[in-house]
Order: C-alpha cells, then sequence, then structure tokens
C-alpha cells in the first residue's frame, strides 16, 4: 500500500495516473468528471478498502465470495479494521449510475497541453511519487496528445486476429469433416443399391440373413462376416439344419478324453450374420475338455448326462467353478479361461453348448503355448529346464 509523507493512501493515484497514460499511448482519449457531492466519499471508500485488503487482492476476494458484503461477512476482523461507516456504497453507486449528459448538455471538450508544472507539484510535491517516472510519463501524455484516431489496444488486436484464423481452421475442417461423412453414407447406399438383392438387409430385419455358400453366387453377389452370400432365391431348407448334434461322438478315442461337434456358420450356413451357433461336447469317463478360451464369444452350457466340475478364471486371477449335474447350466463370460471335466470315473458325460457368436473360435491354452511360442520364452515363463521344454513341446505340432 503506497502512501505520502503524511501517511494518506496514494494507491489509487498512481492506478488512476498510469492507467490514463496507457490509454493515451493506445490513441484513446478519457474523459474524467467530478463530482462535488461525491468526491470525498468516493476517496474515502478506495483508501478504506485499500486498508482492508492491505495484502489481498480485490479481485481474488471477489471471485471467492461474489461481493463486497460477503467479504465482509467472511473477512478476518482481527487482522483487518473495518470502518463503522465505510461509504463503499456509494462508490458503487457512481459506477453502476454514472451521470451522463443529454444531447442538449454536450461538453465542448478541448485538447490541451498537459500542465506540466501541476501534475509535478501535486503527485511530486504533496504525494511523493518519484520525480523521474513522472517526468518520463509527462513526456509520454505530450507524445500521445496528437493521436487523431483511437485505436485497439494492440494485445486486443493481435487476439482478435488469432481469433479469426482459429475460426476460419475450425470451419474448414468441420466442412471437409462433413463433406466425408456425407461421402461414406453415399457410397454405402450405392454400395447396397446396386446389390438390389441385399439392400433389404438395411431395413428389414426380420429377413436379416445370407447364407455362406459361394456355389449359387452371381456376378452381384456381396460379403458378410468374410462368407460369400447364396443368392436370395437359391436358399433351401438344408441351409438352416444340421444333425450332427444328434448322437454322442467316440470321446475315449481322445487323448484328453473328450471332444467337441461344432454346429456354426461352417456347417450350417443360414447360421451367418445370425450372430450365434452351438456344439455338443462328449466325455469319457474322467474326461477333461483343456483349458481354453472362445475369443468371439461367452457360452453356456447344458448338462444332458452325467456329472462335471466346470470353470472359469476371471482377470483378477480368481477361479470360479462349480459341480454341475443333468439338467443343470453353467456360463461361461466371454474370452476367459475355462475347463469342463468330467468326474464320474465310469460313465460317460455330454453338455449341449450355445454361443453368441456364429463362430465362436477356440484357442487351446496348453497347445497354443507349447505349440507355438519358442522354447527360450517357455523357459523363461514357466522356469523349466529346457529339456523339460522340449518334451512338451514334442506333443504338440506348431501349425503353419
Amino acid at each position: 500500500m503506497l502512501t505520502n509523507e503524511a501517511g494518506e493512501v496514494t494507491s489509487h493515484l498512481q492506478g488512476m495516473f498510469n492507467g490514463t497514460v496507457r490509454l493515451l499511448e493506445a490513441g484513446i482519449k478519457p474523459v474524467y468528471s467530478k463530482r462535488a457531492d461525491a468526491t470525498a466519499d468516493l476517496t474515502g471508500a478506495i483508501e478504506d478498502v485499500t486498508t482492508v485488503t492491505a495484502s489481498e487482492t480485490a479481485l481474488k476476494l471477489i471471485r471467492q465470495h461474489g461481493s463486497i458484503e460477503t467479504i465482509l461477512e467472511n473477512i478476518n476482523k482481527e487482522r483487518y479494521q473495518i470502518p463503522e461507516e465505510w461509504p463503499y456504497n456509494e462508490a458503487r453507486k457512481l459506477f453502476k449510475e454514472p451521470d451522463v449528459l443529454t444531447d442538449e448538455e454536450q461538453l465542448d471538450i478541448k485538447w490541451t497541453s498537459p500542465d506540466e508544472e501541476g501534475i509535478v507539484q501535486f503527485l511530486v510535491n504533496e504525494n511523493g511519487f518519484n520525480i523521474d517516472r513522472v517526468t518520463k510519463a509527462v513526456e509520454k501524455i505530450k507524445s500521445a496528445k496528437n493521436k487523431s484516431s483511437q485505436g485497439r489496444f494492440a494485445p486486443f488486436k493481435q487476439m482478435s486476429v488469432v481469433v479469426w484464423k482459429v475460426t476460419c481452421i475450425v470451419v474448414v475442417w468441420k466442412a471437409r469433416l462433413a463433406t466425408l461423412w456425407l461421402l461414406f453414407w453415399f457410397g454405402l447406399w450405392r454400395f447396397w443399391w446396386s446389390n438390389v438383392d441385399y439392400y433389404w438387409i438395411l431395413f428389414d430385419l426380420p429377413k436379416l440373413f445370407c447364407n455362406a455358400d459361394g456355389i449359387h453366387c452371381t456376378h452381384h453377389s456381396v460379403k458378410v462376416n468374410g462368407y460369400t452370400c447364396k443368392d436370395g432365391t437359391q436358399v433351401t431348407p438344408e441351409d438352416f439344419y444340421f444333425q450332427g448334434l444328434a448322437s454322442p461322438s467316440a470321446a475315449s478315442n481322445t487323448s484328453t478324453g473328450a471332444i467337441v461337434t461344432g454346429a456354426t456358420v461352417e456347417k450350417l450356413p443360414g447360421l451367418n450374420t445370425l450372430g450365434l451357433s452351438m456344439s455338443r461336447i462328449d466325455y469319457a469317463p474322467n474326461g477333461l475338455n483343456p483349458p481354453h478360451i472362445h475369443p468371439r464369444a461367452s457360452e453356456i452350457i447344458y448338462v444332458l448326462e452325467g456329472q462335471l466340475y466346470v470353470g472359469f478364471v476371471t482377470t483378477a486371477g480368481k477361479l470360479v467353478a462349480k459341480h454341475v449335474n443333468k439338467g443343470e447350466v453353467f456360463v461361461f463370460p466371454k474370452g476367459l479361461l475355462h475347463f469342463q471335466k468330467n468326474i464320474a470315473k465310469s460313465a460317460p458325460a455330454s453338455v449341449i453348448a450355445a454361443f453368441d457368436s456364429q463362430l465362436p473360435g477356440t484357442q487351446s491354452l496348453v497347445s497354443s503355448l507349447f505349440g507355438a511360442l519358442p522354447e527360450d520364452i517357455l523357459v523363461k515363463s514357466f522356469q523349466f529346464k529346457p529339456k523339460q521344454v522340449k518334451k512338451i513341446k514334442s506333443r504338440y505340432q506348431p501349425k503353419k
């Protein structure tokens, strides 16, 4: 807080003086009017608010509390002494309800040279301002006096240019994106319209099928999910029929004692685009469907015969497992490692499994690891000896 030798606050004088110089340098000629009945109150209010806020900035307090009244309610009164009759409302009124001249009362304002002696006398001699700074400021006022037009502040001018450039860039890119979006939908429409037999796939969902059979394809056939669609006029009941799950398969002939018979889009063409499939799993006594995952589907099994121990491993490494009996169901979430084991030592078992994919895919844990990965990776991962890894890998031939 700045004061003169008499202890009177001069911060507002310095702010007003420096602000006036900056306005004149920018080509703006400010006009100040003096209300005789309010000058003393305004000066007192400014001095008091400067005293009260001291090390705090008024802007920070207003942002924090929203109004002077709220500031007064929350300010530390032990640290800051608030005058009993603080005329801040009068000071506020000067800004909110300024005197405005009518057309008849317009003043004839003339710009004259600054009263250099008066400025020095008031600021330097009476209020203790630095003579060098005041003299330099007066020179700036003199040089700015003859500016004929009122211009913008340089920062605002630069900002307007930047805003204009950014706006242009945004508009251009929005136009480009809109054009690409329109071209995408136009191309999609052209594609389906050129394949007249299949355009209804977008609009008539009850008819949404695309049999995976390339034998009867015409010159305008399309592929969906990687399978060539059969012409709609060539669809037969056999495209939607499969009897491979009716009878059990010989699980005892397998190394793990379990065999899977799938009813996927590869064997049942009508499943293409329908997003579902089934399989039958038969287990020899003590047979195991080894740990595996289905990367594209969740699975639900229904126990036809026998009793199984089934489970899956969560991404947190927790085993979720249970014994299930004939007539019961169990669900394996999509992409999680799971298994099924026939716990009977003398009786076979079988289940029907359903998937929410026309081709769920199966990745066996053991055969994928030891059939595909290099020996050094396996040795490091499982902390096995190289001979042990080689022995296990010899049982699983890598796919080419």
